[in-house]
């Protein structure tokens, strides 16, 4: 098989993820996208993210994509990094977020963060849209 039909196969294996991310507030800052295929990590540890991306902010609804991914079970979780630190920043002494986030399936922590079973969803071939609103905790 020549390198052009077995990249058009693999392509045609892969599918995507079209984020669409509500309730954005402002365009400071960025919003950190993480992108997790397993529980493992998620969403306290971003370096334990599948993909990762730095996303400018829109007013309203910002979307990101993330492409040619191998079907399976994924979770995404949202940090709007208002003051640009690269990091979910954390009141205290209550480790909350001080700063908008946002997973997957508008999925809720009790006690602390959210499943990634909760905010789990399936990628196939095609794009899978998932909507989901930042919250200021």
């Amino acid at each position: 098989m020549n390198l052009l039909l077995l990249l058009t196969a693999l392509a045609q294996d892969t599918g995507a993820v079209r984020l669409e991310i509500a309730n954005v507030s402002s365009t400071e800052g960025q919003l950190l996208v993480a992108l997790f295929r397993a529980e493992d990590g998620y969403p306290d540890e971003p370096d334990k993210a599948y993909r990762k991306a730095l996303v400018p902010p829109v007013v309203g609804t910002t979307t990101w994509t993330f492409d040619a991914l191998p079907p399976g079970t994924y979770a995404a979780f949202v940090v709007h990094d208002e003051n640009m630190n690269q990091q979910c920043d954390l009141k205290w002494p209550i480790p909350m977020p001080k700063e908008p986030v946002g997973a997957t399936r508008d999925a809720k922590g009790s006690f602390g963060p959210p499943k990634f079973k909760d905010a789990s969803f399936s990628v196939t071939t095609g794009v899978a849209v998932q909507r989901f609103k930042l919250v200021r905790l």
